[in-house]
């Protein structure tokens, strides 16, 4: 058989869609919480040499929307697929803290070491907060475990400008030094207005265009959430994994009116084209992303209130696209 009837059966094998979906994290059973998941994602432990863990990974969420202080949580595993997940602790919590993100920034380039930079939004009523939702950020040098270190508040990075109520769920991404670009929302609500901010050290933030979140989605009134999922790169292009929102996304449906869709995009991380929806075009609530090689990782919260589901998807399968 000839290399290229060979490579066809090879390609032909790969499955097309998401594998392996399996319930990993139930409520009450793998977590404390009882209330629901939100902002599920893994992070390469070696990555992060100043957090103390003796597994290959570790992974931080939050609760959902909790009736009270809420509270962001870790856990860890030598398994992408959450098969060996162990709950941790609580790291921080009051006033509805959620939707955490952790960023290393390298010592040189900031006035001190606190290099870990966990980012999380909490409600209006916190005081400093100016009666809206608004992103927070934490640091510290680390040398101990997550919820042992100490931390030191940095306040409020994104600031609140005229005729902005929420500048919650932030996901920033480090496009090399001294260069940083997050997504998050400015309003809450639907539709979501969803923004860029800009930051050369990470500890401040300018506000930036609006994201394009609509242009491109099939269905009117659809829209892609980018801080609930993961960029990356592979066969030299930028892609997205993450979360769509359907038009009849309501609180009447407690939210799970959410697919998963694999997008290209550009450098600038604005997602430009819906290639497939993935998940057999479920229904779901919101996913996470954690890239290994040629398989992605996906965390999906389901149903509502949230358990964490691991899946996987073979990014060969990409090639098609380019």
């Amino acid at each position: 058989m000839n290399p290229f009837h060979v490579a066809l059966l090879n390609y032909n094998s790969i499955p097309k869609d998401i594998q392996e979906y399996q319930l990993r994290i139930e409520l009450g059973v793998n977590t404390v919480l009882t209330d629901g998941i939100l902002f599920f994602n893994a992070y390469e432990s070696s990555k992060y040499p100043e957090v103390i863990c003796d597994t290959k990974y570790f992974f931080i969420y939050s609760t959902d929307h909790a009736v009270g202080s809420g509270g962001l949580y870790w856990g860890k595993g030598n398994e992408l697929d959450l098969s060996d997940f162990q709950e941790i602790a609580l790291i921080t919590s009051g006033y509805q803290s959620e939707t955490p993100v952790l960023m290393r920034i390298p010592a040189e380039e900031l006035p001190d070491n606190e290099v870990l930079h966990l980012f999380y939004h909490t409600v209006g009523n916190e005081p400093g907060n100016s009666g809206y939702q608004q992103t927070r950020l934490i640091t510290s040098q680390g040398g101990s475990e997550l919820h042992t270190m100490s931390w030191t508040d940095r306040g409020r990075p994104l600031g609140i400008l005229s005729g902005e109520n929420h500048t919650g769920y932030f996901r920033p991404q480090r496009i090399g030094p001294n260069n940083y670009r997050g997504t998050h929302i400015t309003k809450g609500g639907i539709p979501q207005p969803w923004y860029f901010s800009t930051s050369t050290d990470g500890r401040v933030w300018t506000r930036s265009q609006e994201y394009d979140a609509r242009s491109f989605v099939p269905e009117v009134g659809d829209w892609i959430k980018p801080s609930y999922g993961d960029f990356f790169d592979y066969l030299g292009r930028k892609w997205w994994i993450g979360t769509l929102s359907k038009a009849q996304d309501s609180e009447n449906t407690n939210g799970v009116q959410k697919q998963l869709v694999l997008c290209k995009s550009n450098n600038n991380f604005q997602v430009t084209e819906i290639v497939q929806i993935l998940n057999n075009g479920n229904y779901t609530r919101n996913h996470g992303v954690k890239i290994d090689g040629n398989l992605a990782y996906i965390y999906t919260e389901n149903p509502s209130p949230s358990n964490i589901y691991s899946s996987k998807f073979d990014l060969r399968n990409l090639k098609k696209n380019l």
